[in-house]
């Protein structure tokens, strides 16, 4: 679907949600509603936030109602969904997070196995967790390993086509581009979704930039997803918790979508962050062309600065391996192969430089470029990283690396039974390194990116352990291990005393 050519100067005219938030605020009505902070000064103990109680209103006689759009909710989401070139577009006030949950909701009955790749985030799984009923057969879509950079790359289509010849599924779920900008081939992979009818769902979370220039990748909106799930606040100029929604082909009900969206978002959505979303949307409408080319040109000049580095490594187009792509607002500054590591690089940055990264892994640092960067910030950093580049040498010796990643399902942790069943069921907590041949009682992942190292129900072996407690002398993020990081969550049951899945990914 081509998207709507708008007149900038009728946008102009228009009347926007904050325009009528702002007379509202002007205006003498006095409100007798929520919010508490009933638009007034608030005093000298919440002064910092003055500006926004006086457009934080509820849903009050003018204003719409987020879940049954009438009037100016109706026309913001309308002229989303012409600018994205979609059939319809939601407006989610819980973040991706909520729109993915409403996503799953919308298409899967919570029975019938799903087809996810292994580095969904886990608000994929802690919904697939939510809405199940039972233990949810999960078969899984193991991405290209980029041995390069020592991250994962694109989920195959032939992979995806092996994977749906293999049986039913009630869905297919992935993640594009990936945390670290890796992007798949996603009309190729609809295609052969939509030839076994099975509904394809992209968590396009860092791409709600992608199209508004033709040089910038298309959205999965627009190559065949079935629904589309985009983070505004990721990559654009709007508030955290701002996300969108598209729903793109006839196989999707909407109306299905709209009564799974008010069941699993707030019932008081902020009027704040829809007007940011509608502003934000209009911004594109009208400056995303040339917004667009300067993200371009950023990102070329510091893959050009790059050039002339000798140990740090900057990833771009050419390293992606067998992947569609490599999104320009991600830069990932590897020192794989050096002295030095990830959280080294990450620590630099921050500590001496005042420059502020996405997150650090084991050998690279994550930035994130949005259409909002500032060319001093650009110089900045190659500064920096130039400064950087000559402090780091040649490894030496040989350094084990455990976050090499297989590409294959069988080589994933054993799933001894499903998801539901060992949340459901008593558990202990015993020290990290006695874990190996035990069950997983919880999630745990880096965080970020939040993808799975250990999902409830996965037998440990001495390769997660061994990666959990790498991760842990290096300072990254450790999310689901107890007692301060020495402990981690194990069913109480013996093996034989549990039921053992049948149909999951390695069984």
């Amino acid at each position: 679907m081509e998207k709507e050519k708008r007149n900038p100067d009728k946008l102009h005219d228009e009347e926007r949600l904050v325009d009528m938030l702002r007379k509202y605020a002007a205006s003498e009505a006095y409100p007798f509603h929520m919010p508490g902070h009933k638009r007034i000064d608030p005093g000298e103990e919440l002064k910092d936030f003055a500006p926004a109680f006086q457009l934080d209103i509820t849903e009050i006689d003018g204003f719409d109602e987020l879940y049954h759009p009438q009037g100016i909710l109706k026309k913001a989401r309308d002229n989303a969904a012409a600018y994205y070139g979609t059939k319809a577009t939601f407006f989610c006030v819980n973040g991706s997070t909520g729109a993915l949950h409403t996503a799953i909701a919308s298409v899967w009955n919570g029975k019938d196995p799903l087809l996810i790749a292994r580095n969904c985030h886990k608000a994929v799984y802690n919904g697939i967790s939510l809405l199940g009923q039972g233990d949810t057969k999960l078969r899984y879509l193991v991405p290209e390993y980029l041995e390069n950079y020592g991250i994962w790359g694109a989920i195959l289509p032939e992979d995806v086509e092996k994977a749906l010849s293999q049986g039913p599924v009630g869905a297919v779920i992935l993640t594009s581009p990936t945390y670290d900008g890796v992007i798949s081939d996603i009309k190729a992979i609809a295609e052969i979704t939509h030839r076994y009818k099975v509904p394809l769902i992209v968590d396009e979370a860092h791409g709600a930039y992608f199209g508004v220039q033709k040089e910038l990748p298309q959205s999965a909106a627009n190559l065949g997803a079935d629904l589309v799930v985009q983070s505004l606040h990721k990559t654009l100029p709007a508030l955290t918790q701002t996300a969108l929604l598209h729903v793109n082909s006839d196989r999707i009900n909407e109306d299905t979508v709209a009564k799974k969206l008010e069941m699993l978002q707030t019932s008081s959505p902020s009027y704040l962050l829809m007007a940011n979303m509608d502003a934000c949307i209009r911004l594109l409408q009208t400056r995303g062309e040339a917004l667009g080319k300067y993200l371009i040109a950023c990102h070329r000049k510091i893959l050009e600065a790059g050039k002339n580095l000798h140990h740090i490594r900057i990833a771009q187009e050419a390293d992606k391996g067998h992947a569609y792509g490599m999104e320009p607002g991600k830069i990932l500054l590897s020192v794989k192969g050096t002295d030095r590591d990830g959280t080294w690089l990450y620590r630099q940055l921050v500590d001496r430089y005042a420059l502020q990264p996405e997150m650090a892994s084991h050998s690279y640092a994550l930035l994130m470029l949005t259409v909002m960067d500032r060319e001093e910030g650009i110089k900045r950093l190659i500064s920096a990283l130039q400064e950087l580049d000559r402090e780091c040498g040649e490894m030496t010796g040989e350094k084990k690396d455990l976050f090499v990643h297989s590409e294959e399902a069988e080589d994933l942790p054993l799933q001894w039974c499903g998801m539901k069943t060992a949340q459901e069921r008593e558990a202990e907590i015993i020290p990290l390194d006695k874990a190996c041949g035990h069950i997983a009682a919880r999630f745990v992942y880096l965080y970020p990116p939040g993808a799975p190292i250990l999902v409830p129900g996965e037998k440990i072996s001495e390769r997660e352990i061994g990666l959990l407690q790498q991760s842990l002398s290096m300072g990254l993020h450790v999310q689901g291990l107890e007692q301060e990081n020495t402990g981690i969550a194990v069913l109480v049951q013996e093996e034989e005393e549990l039921p053992k899945a049948q149909g999951f990914a390695g069984i």
